[in-house]
């Protein structure tokens, strides 16, 4: 929705919900403290690599944390 080409049809309350979780998905981001490469890395390397996934959560639930 936010990337595509595809038209989508929301109600405006769909549209509110969508722009807060948005919203909320960019402040954590802010928060996580890492370039968006090393972020991507991480996030295929934990695909096939448990350890890789368990440092992936660590940092995300993190960046939750303190927002």
């Amino acid at each position: 929705m936010v990337h595509g080409t595809e038209d989508v049809n929301l109600d405006y309350s769909e549209i509110i919900c969508f722009q807060e979780y948005v919203r909320e998905a960019i402040k954590i981001f802010l928060y996580l403290k890492k370039s968006k490469d090393e972020l991507l890395g991480l996030l295929d390397q934990s695909v096939v690599d448990n350890k890789k996934l368990e440092q992936f959560n660590e940092v995300v639930d993190e960046a939750i944390n303190k927002w």
